[in-house]
């Protein structure tokens, strides 16, 4: 009897964590993560990717101040690497802190796009490679975040490189995939 309680909790549990996708289609969603669906831009819109599986998930462990991110990509450019970060949307520069947890700011300044301005700063503290099919799945933690509400808008680069030591060339800094959209639509994260 015992196992057969276990056994329907699980299906259950399997039965609540589920979402219609595509076609009616179930997928799995985390229901204590917070996320949101990647799409196209915000410098390019031409990249493949299927943007009803792709996705950024976060949540934060407040004992520690970390922030962690799951990026998931499928249907992007099989065997590429694309760039993950973040642009805080602010008031004012000044106003920073000296950086987004453990990893320093590029550049904060006023940035205009789909028509809009807003000043942002721009972090980035991970990559993702895809596979043969352009899928992946890739978990980053973000150490030592100071504590307040950060407006932000997660990204990923085309390639890898740009605003590190080292890295590539200024084409590796377009984005190519954000959420949410458009902007300067922004998450709140608030880190007590």
């Amino acid at each position: 009897m015992r196992s057969f309680s276990l056994l329907a909790a699980m299906c259950l549990s399997l039965l609540a964590s589920t979402v219609p996708g595509p076609g009616g289609v179930a997928r799995a969603q985390a229901l204590t993560e917070p996320s949101g669906l990647l799409s196209p831009g915000w410098d390019r819109f031409d990249e493949p990717l299927d943007a009803a599986m792709s996705s950024v998930a976060w949540r934060v462990h407040r004992p520690s101040r970390t922030l962690h991110v799951t990026v998931k990509l499928a249907g992007a450019t099989p065997g590429k690497i694309y760039q993950i970060g973040v642009h805080q949307v602010v008031r004012r520069c000044d106003l920073l802190p000296s950086a987004f947890g453990a990893y320093p700011y590029a550049d904060c300044g006023p940035i205009t796009r789909e028509g809009k301005t807003a000043t942002a700063a721009s972090v980035d503290f991970g990559a993702i490679v895809t596979d043969l099919n352009g899928g992946g799945t890739v978990r980053l933690e973000v150490p030592s975040m100071q504590p307040g509400i950060y407006k932000l808008v997660f990204h990923l680069r085309d390639g890898a490189g740009c605003n590190v030591i080292g890295g590539g060339p200024g084409t590796t800094c377009a984005m190519v995939f954000r959420t949410p959209a458009p902007f300067p639509q922004t998450t709140r994260i608030a880190i007590n």
